[in-house]
Protein backbone atom coordinates (compact mmCIF):
# COMPACT_ATOMS: atom_id res chain seq x y z
CA UNK A 1 0.00 0.00 0.00
CA UNK A 2 1.50 3.36 -0.94
CA UNK A 3 2.46 5.59 2.53
CA UNK A 4 -0.05 7.65 3.79
CA UNK A 5 2.34 10.92 3.13
CA UNK A 6 2.72 10.09 -0.58
CA UNK A 7 -1.10 9.50 -1.05
CA UNK A 8 -1.79 13.01 0.64
CA UNK A 9 0.94 14.63 -1.37
CA UNK A 10 -1.23 12.93 -4.74
CA UNK A 11 -4.72 13.90 -3.51
CA UNK A 12 -3.49 17.69 -2.75
CA UNK A 13 -2.06 18.16 -6.65
CA UNK A 14 -4.57 19.12 -9.64
CA UNK A 15 -5.35 15.52 -10.38
CA UNK A 16 -6.25 12.03 -8.34
CA UNK A 17 -2.84 9.87 -9.24
CA UNK A 18 -3.55 7.31 -12.25
CA UNK A 19 -2.18 4.27 -9.67
CA UNK A 20 -5.07 4.85 -6.95
CA UNK A 21 -7.69 5.38 -9.79
CA UNK A 22 -6.80 1.66 -11.59
CA UNK A 23 -6.61 0.28 -7.67
CA UNK A 24 -9.79 1.61 -6.00
CA UNK A 25 -12.18 0.82 -9.65
CA UNK A 26 -10.60 -2.83 -9.64
CA UNK A 27 -12.21 -2.94 -6.25
CA UNK A 28 -15.00 -1.45 -7.54
CA UNK A 29 -15.44 -4.02 -9.98
CA UNK A 30 -14.87 -7.64 -7.69
CA UNK A 31 -17.12 -5.48 -5.23
CA UNK A 32 -19.76 -4.89 -7.47
CA UNK A 33 -19.53 -8.51 -8.89
CA UNK A 34 -19.79 -9.47 -5.24
CA UNK A 35 -22.46 -7.84 -4.31
CA UNK A 36 -25.14 -8.37 -7.02
CA UNK A 37 -23.92 -12.31 -6.68
CA UNK A 38 -24.57 -12.16 -2.92
CA UNK A 39 -27.68 -10.09 -3.62
CA UNK A 40 -29.06 -13.77 -5.61
CA UNK A 41 -27.99 -15.69 -3.10
CA UNK A 42 -29.80 -14.28 -0.60
CA UNK A 43 -33.06 -14.13 -2.50
CA UNK A 44 -32.90 -17.79 -2.04
CA UNK A 45 -32.78 -17.09 1.80
CA UNK A 46 -35.91 -15.03 2.24
CA UNK A 47 -36.23 -16.21 5.86
CA UNK A 48 -32.72 -14.22 6.77
CA UNK A 49 -34.66 -11.56 5.05
CA UNK A 50 -35.74 -9.97 8.56
CA UNK A 51 -31.82 -9.21 9.31
CA UNK A 52 -32.12 -6.21 6.85
CA UNK A 53 -34.74 -4.41 9.12
CA UNK A 54 -36.90 -4.26 5.76
CA UNK A 55 -40.77 -3.00 5.76
CA UNK A 56 -42.18 -6.56 6.33
CA UNK A 57 -44.21 -5.78 3.01
CA UNK A 58 -41.43 -5.53 1.45
CA UNK A 59 -39.67 -8.76 3.09
CA UNK A 60 -42.53 -10.42 1.56
CA UNK A 61 -42.90 -9.28 -2.10
CA UNK A 62 -38.49 -10.09 -2.23
CA UNK A 63 -40.19 -13.56 -1.89
CA UNK A 64 -41.93 -12.95 -5.21
CA UNK A 65 -39.36 -11.23 -7.19
CA UNK A 66 -37.53 -12.79 -10.10
CA UNK A 67 -34.29 -14.28 -9.61
CA UNK A 68 -33.51 -13.39 -13.68
CA UNK A 69 -33.95 -9.96 -13.03
CA UNK A 70 -31.42 -8.38 -15.91
CA UNK A 71 -32.13 -4.55 -14.79
CA UNK A 72 -29.70 -2.30 -15.42
CA UNK A 73 -27.43 -1.62 -12.46
CA UNK A 74 -25.34 1.21 -10.55
CA UNK A 75 -23.88 1.24 -7.53
CA UNK A 76 -21.25 3.44 -5.53
CA UNK A 77 -18.69 2.81 -3.46
CA UNK A 78 -17.31 5.43 -1.33
CA UNK A 79 -13.25 5.14 -0.29
CA UNK A 80 -11.67 6.98 2.17
CA UNK A 81 -7.92 7.57 2.56
CA UNK A 82 -7.11 5.58 5.98
CA UNK A 83 -4.39 5.66 8.74
CA UNK A 84 -5.11 2.23 7.52
CA UNK A 85 -5.01 2.39 3.72
CA UNK A 86 -7.97 2.60 1.45
CA UNK A 87 -11.18 1.44 2.84
CA UNK A 88 -14.79 2.02 2.32
CA UNK A 89 -17.87 3.26 4.61
CA UNK A 90 -20.47 1.83 2.55
CA UNK A 91 -22.06 0.87 -0.80
CA UNK A 92 -24.81 2.81 -2.11
CA UNK A 93 -26.75 0.59 -4.16
CA UNK A 94 -30.09 1.47 -4.17
CA UNK A 95 -30.66 4.82 -5.49
CA UNK A 96 -26.97 6.75 -5.82
CA UNK A 97 -26.70 10.08 -6.33
CA UNK A 98 -24.16 12.46 -7.68
CA UNK A 99 -24.12 12.24 -11.39
CA UNK A 100 -24.02 15.73 -12.42
CA UNK A 101 -21.15 16.28 -9.48
CA UNK A 102 -19.19 13.30 -11.44
CA UNK A 103 -20.19 14.09 -14.98
CA UNK A 104 -19.88 17.58 -16.32
CA UNK A 105 -18.17 19.56 -12.92
CA UNK A 106 -15.20 17.59 -13.34
CA UNK A 107 -15.26 18.09 -17.29
CA UNK A 108 -15.38 21.81 -16.78
CA UNK A 109 -12.89 22.34 -14.26
CA UNK A 110 -10.58 19.69 -16.42
CA UNK A 111 -10.34 22.66 -18.90
CA UNK A 112 -8.18 24.09 -16.48
CA UNK A 113 -5.92 20.99 -15.92
CA UNK A 114 -4.60 19.50 -19.52
CA UNK A 115 -2.45 17.46 -17.96
CA UNK A 116 -5.60 15.34 -16.36
CA UNK A 117 -7.71 13.14 -17.10
CA UNK A 118 -11.51 12.09 -16.31
CA UNK A 119 -11.86 9.20 -14.52
CA UNK A 120 -14.99 8.77 -16.38
CA UNK A 121 -18.66 10.05 -17.07
CA UNK A 122 -20.87 8.23 -14.93
CA UNK A 123 -24.01 9.66 -16.25
CA UNK A 124 -23.47 8.82 -19.96
CA UNK A 125 -22.56 5.37 -18.52
CA UNK A 126 -25.78 4.89 -16.72
CA UNK A 127 -27.84 6.65 -19.42
CA UNK A 128 -26.40 4.38 -22.25
CA UNK A 129 -27.31 1.52 -20.19
CA UNK A 130 -31.29 2.60 -19.27
CA UNK A 131 -31.14 3.33 -23.39
CA UNK A 132 -30.10 -0.23 -23.33
CA UNK A 133 -33.34 -1.83 -21.86
CA UNK A 134 -35.50 0.54 -23.70
CA UNK A 135 -36.75 -2.08 -26.42
CA UNK A 136 -40.81 -1.38 -26.47
CA UNK A 137 -40.88 2.21 -25.74
CA UNK A 138 -38.88 5.14 -25.76
CA UNK A 139 -40.70 6.67 -22.97
CA UNK A 140 -39.20 6.93 -19.29
CA UNK A 141 -40.11 8.18 -16.50
CA UNK A 142 -38.11 9.23 -13.69
CA UNK A 143 -39.30 8.87 -10.36
CA UNK A 144 -38.97 10.87 -7.30
CA UNK A 145 -40.23 11.63 -4.30
CA UNK A 146 -42.08 14.86 -3.77
CA UNK A 147 -40.83 17.79 -2.09
CA UNK A 148 -37.25 16.35 -1.70
CA UNK A 149 -35.60 19.54 -4.03
CA UNK A 150 -31.98 17.50 -4.09
CA UNK A 151 -33.34 14.45 -5.45
CA UNK A 152 -35.47 15.87 -7.90
CA UNK A 153 -32.16 18.09 -9.26
CA UNK A 154 -30.93 14.76 -9.96
CA UNK A 155 -33.76 12.77 -11.88
CA UNK A 156 -34.11 16.23 -13.99
CA UNK A 157 -30.33 16.25 -14.75
CA UNK A 158 -30.39 12.33 -16.04
CA UNK A 159 -33.79 13.14 -18.02
CA UNK A 160 -32.00 16.36 -19.78
CA UNK A 161 -29.40 13.54 -20.58
CA UNK A 162 -32.01 10.98 -22.14
CA UNK A 163 -33.84 13.90 -23.99
CA UNK A 164 -30.09 14.39 -25.94
CA UNK A 165 -30.11 10.75 -26.66
CA UNK A 166 -33.79 10.83 -28.03
CA UNK A 167 -35.71 9.62 -25.43
CA UNK A 168 -38.77 11.13 -23.89
CA UNK A 169 -39.17 11.83 -19.83
CA UNK A 170 -41.04 12.43 -17.74
CA UNK A 171 -40.62 13.00 -13.78
CA UNK A 172 -42.90 11.80 -11.66
CA UNK A 173 -44.01 10.35 -8.32
CA UNK A 174 -44.38 6.92 -8.20
CA UNK A 175 -47.68 7.53 -6.86
CA UNK A 176 -48.52 8.53 -11.02
CA UNK A 177 -47.99 5.18 -12.88
CA UNK A 178 -50.92 3.27 -13.70
CA UNK A 179 -50.29 -0.68 -13.70
CA UNK A 180 -51.76 -2.67 -16.63
CA UNK A 181 -51.21 -6.57 -16.52
CA UNK A 182 -47.56 -5.49 -14.86
CA UNK A 183 -46.90 -2.63 -17.53
CA UNK A 184 -45.99 0.53 -16.41
CA UNK A 185 -47.82 3.53 -17.53
CA UNK A 186 -47.55 7.25 -16.74
CA UNK A 187 -50.74 9.20 -18.94
CA UNK A 188 -50.46 12.06 -17.92
CA UNK A 189 -47.18 12.66 -19.86
CA UNK A 190 -47.54 9.35 -22.48
CA UNK A 191 -51.41 8.61 -22.54
CA UNK A 192 -51.68 4.94 -23.66
CA UNK A 193 -48.56 4.35 -24.81
CA UNK A 194 -46.50 2.39 -21.62
CA UNK A 195 -43.06 3.21 -20.98
CA UNK A 196 -40.03 1.75 -21.92
CA UNK A 197 -37.95 1.92 -18.58
CA UNK A 198 -38.70 3.67 -14.96
CA UNK A 199 -35.78 5.30 -13.66
CA UNK A 200 -36.26 4.96 -10.01
CA UNK A 201 -34.86 7.74 -7.26
CA UNK A 202 -37.06 6.23 -4.58
CA UNK A 203 -35.76 4.49 -2.27
CA UNK A 204 -36.89 0.84 -1.71
CA UNK A 205 -38.04 1.22 1.82
CA UNK A 206 -39.83 4.43 0.95
CA UNK A 207 -41.82 2.76 -1.51
CA UNK A 208 -43.81 0.94 0.91
CA UNK A 209 -44.56 4.11 2.62
CA UNK A 210 -45.48 6.38 -0.89
CA UNK A 211 -47.43 4.11 -2.49
CA UNK A 212 -48.52 0.57 -0.33
CA UNK A 213 -51.18 -0.30 -2.66
CA UNK A 214 -48.89 -0.49 -5.84
CA UNK A 215 -45.68 -1.46 -4.25
CA UNK A 216 -46.40 -5.04 -5.42
CA UNK A 217 -46.06 -3.60 -9.16
CA UNK A 218 -42.37 -1.98 -8.83
CA UNK A 219 -41.42 -6.10 -7.99
CA UNK A 220 -43.49 -7.66 -10.42
CA UNK A 221 -43.01 -5.38 -13.02
CA UNK A 222 -42.38 -6.40 -16.84
CA UNK A 223 -41.46 -2.77 -17.20
CA UNK A 224 -37.54 -2.71 -16.85
CA UNK A 225 -36.32 -0.90 -13.75
CA UNK A 226 -33.30 1.42 -13.15
CA UNK A 227 -31.97 -0.33 -10.16
CA UNK A 228 -33.81 -3.18 -9.38
CA UNK A 229 -35.55 -3.65 -6.80
CA UNK A 230 -33.29 -6.56 -5.45
CA UNK A 231 -30.38 -3.45 -4.41
CA UNK A 232 -32.72 -2.89 -1.54
CA UNK A 233 -30.97 -6.02 -0.21
CA UNK A 234 -27.44 -4.50 -0.15
CA UNK A 235 -28.56 -1.53 0.47
CA UNK A 236 -29.20 -2.09 3.69
CA UNK A 237 -26.22 -1.42 6.28
CA UNK A 238 -27.03 -4.98 8.09
CA UNK A 239 -26.13 -6.45 4.45
CA UNK A 240 -22.92 -7.58 6.52
CA UNK A 241 -24.79 -9.57 9.38
CA UNK A 242 -26.80 -11.57 6.65
CA UNK A 243 -23.65 -12.44 4.48
CA UNK A 244 -21.63 -13.16 7.56
CA UNK A 245 -25.06 -15.92 8.25
CA UNK A 246 -24.52 -17.31 4.93
CA UNK A 247 -21.44 -17.48 4.96
CA UNK A 248 -20.81 -15.98 1.85
CA UNK A 249 -16.69 -15.63 0.69
CA UNK A 250 -16.79 -11.81 -0.74
CA UNK A 251 -12.86 -11.26 -0.21
CA UNK A 252 -12.77 -7.66 -1.62
CA UNK A 253 -15.72 -6.50 0.02
CA UNK A 254 -15.12 -7.96 3.69
CA UNK A 255 -11.58 -6.66 3.53
CA UNK A 256 -12.38 -3.20 2.74
CA UNK A 257 -15.37 -2.71 4.91
CA UNK A 258 -15.02 -2.26 8.05
CA UNK A 259 -16.06 -4.89 10.84
CA UNK A 260 -19.77 -4.57 11.40
CA UNK A 261 -21.59 -6.24 14.04
CA UNK A 262 -25.48 -5.84 15.69
CA UNK A 263 -25.14 -2.91 18.17
CA UNK A 264 -26.22 -4.81 21.05
CA UNK A 265 -22.40 -5.98 21.00
CA UNK A 266 -20.84 -2.53 21.57
CA UNK A 267 -21.29 -0.83 24.32
CA UNK A 268 -22.98 2.50 23.84
CA UNK A 269 -19.93 4.60 25.21
CA UNK A 270 -17.52 3.11 23.09
CA UNK A 271 -15.98 5.79 20.43
CA UNK A 272 -14.01 2.88 18.63
CA UNK A 273 -17.17 2.33 17.06
CA UNK A 274 -20.16 4.44 14.92
CA UNK A 275 -23.57 3.83 14.94
CA UNK A 276 -25.92 3.98 11.47
CA UNK A 277 -29.33 2.58 10.88
CA UNK A 278 -30.17 0.24 8.51
CA UNK A 279 -31.24 2.50 5.84
CA UNK A 280 -29.01 5.46 6.72
CA UNK A 281 -28.88 7.98 4.09
CA UNK A 282 -26.30 10.84 3.27
CA UNK A 283 -24.89 10.28 6.42
CA UNK A 284 -28.04 11.17 8.44
CA UNK A 285 -27.82 8.70 11.03
CA UNK A 286 -24.45 8.17 11.65
CA UNK A 287 -23.73 8.66 15.19
CA UNK A 288 -21.52 8.62 18.39
CA UNK A 289 -20.94 9.13 21.75
CA UNK A 290 -18.36 11.85 20.66
CA UNK A 291 -19.96 13.19 17.70
CA UNK A 292 -23.17 14.44 19.19
CA UNK A 293 -24.28 16.64 21.78
CA UNK A 294 -24.90 14.62 25.25
CA UNK A 295 -29.00 15.19 25.05
CA UNK A 296 -29.14 14.40 21.43
CA UNK A 297 -26.99 11.61 22.02
CA UNK A 298 -28.86 9.65 25.16
CA UNK A 299 -32.06 10.26 23.09
CA UNK A 300 -30.29 8.11 20.28
CA UNK A 301 -29.00 5.42 23.04
CA UNK A 302 -32.57 4.73 23.92
CA UNK A 303 -33.48 4.37 19.82
CA UNK A 304 -30.64 1.45 20.05
CA UNK A 305 -31.71 -0.02 23.19
CA UNK A 306 -35.10 -0.09 22.04
CA UNK A 307 -35.27 -0.79 18.44
CA UNK A 308 -31.52 -2.64 18.02
CA UNK A 309 -32.27 -5.05 15.21
CA UNK A 310 -32.82 -1.38 13.04
CA UNK A 311 -28.94 -0.57 14.05
CA UNK A 312 -25.39 -1.64 12.97
CA UNK A 313 -22.46 -0.73 14.97
CA UNK A 314 -19.72 -0.24 12.82
CA UNK A 315 -15.68 -0.15 13.61
CA UNK A 316 -14.25 3.37 13.19
CA UNK A 317 -11.69 4.60 11.00
CA UNK A 318 -9.69 7.55 10.99
CA UNK A 319 -9.20 9.12 7.71
CA UNK A 320 -5.94 11.40 6.97
CA UNK A 321 -6.97 14.80 6.18
CA UNK A 322 -5.44 17.32 3.22
CA UNK A 323 -4.48 20.43 4.51
CA UNK A 324 -6.20 23.19 2.26
CA UNK A 325 -7.06 26.66 2.11
CA UNK A 326 -9.98 25.51 4.24
CA UNK A 327 -7.75 24.04 6.54
CA UNK A 328 -7.33 19.83 7.10
CA UNK A 329 -10.05 18.09 5.24
CA UNK A 330 -11.22 14.99 4.78
CA UNK A 331 -11.76 13.75 0.99
CA UNK A 332 -14.43 10.63 -0.05
CA UNK A 333 -13.85 8.80 -3.14
CA UNK A 334 -17.32 7.46 -4.47
CA UNK A 335 -15.83 5.04 -7.32
CA UNK A 336 -19.48 4.01 -9.46
CA UNK A 337 -20.07 1.03 -11.06
CA UNK A 338 -22.74 1.05 -13.74
CA UNK A 339 -23.58 -2.99 -15.20
CA UNK A 340 -20.33 -4.26 -12.85
CA UNK A 341 -17.66 -1.74 -14.99
CA UNK A 342 -16.25 1.14 -12.91
CA UNK A 343 -17.58 4.35 -14.49
CA UNK A 344 -16.31 7.41 -12.33
CA UNK A 345 -16.09 9.49 -9.27
CA UNK A 346 -17.99 11.90 -6.92
CA UNK A 347 -15.76 13.63 -4.93
CA UNK A 348 -16.43 15.09 -1.57
CA UNK A 349 -14.86 16.92 1.12
CA UNK A 350 -15.46 17.80 4.55
CA UNK A 351 -13.68 18.94 7.61
CA UNK A 352 -15.57 16.46 9.91
CA UNK A 353 -15.22 12.71 10.39
CA UNK A 354 -18.02 11.65 8.77
CA UNK A 355 -19.14 12.40 4.84
CA UNK A 356 -22.76 13.46 5.18
CA UNK A 357 -25.52 16.24 3.79
CA UNK A 358 -22.86 19.25 5.12
CA UNK A 359 -20.07 17.84 2.57
CA UNK A 360 -18.28 19.87 -0.16
CA UNK A 361 -19.08 18.40 -3.83
CA UNK A 362 -15.30 18.61 -5.26
CA UNK A 363 -14.19 18.06 -9.17
CA UNK A 364 -12.16 14.65 -9.35
CA UNK A 365 -9.21 14.60 -12.15
CA UNK A 366 -6.57 11.56 -12.92
CA UNK A 367 -3.14 13.27 -12.97
CA UNK A 368 -1.93 11.43 -15.94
Amino acid sequence: MTPVPDCAERLLSAGFASSHWQRLSTWAEAMSDELLSAEQAALARPELHRLLALPWSTRKLLRELPSNDNSPRVIRFDFHWTTEGWQISEANTDVPGGYAEGSDFPRLIGEYFSHCDLPGDPATAWCNAIAHVCESSRNIALLCAPGFMEDFQVVSFLAARLRDMRFQTAIASPTNLVWQDHQAYLPAAFGDEPLGCIVRFVQTEWLAKMCRSTQREFFQSRTPIANGMASAISESKRFPLLCRQMRLAMPVFRALLPATVDARKIPKSSTDWIFKTAYCNTGDTVCSADLLPARQWAKTRRQIRFFPSEWIAQKRFKTVPIDSPLGPIKPCIGVYTVNGKAAGIYGRISPRQVIDYRAMDIAVLIDS
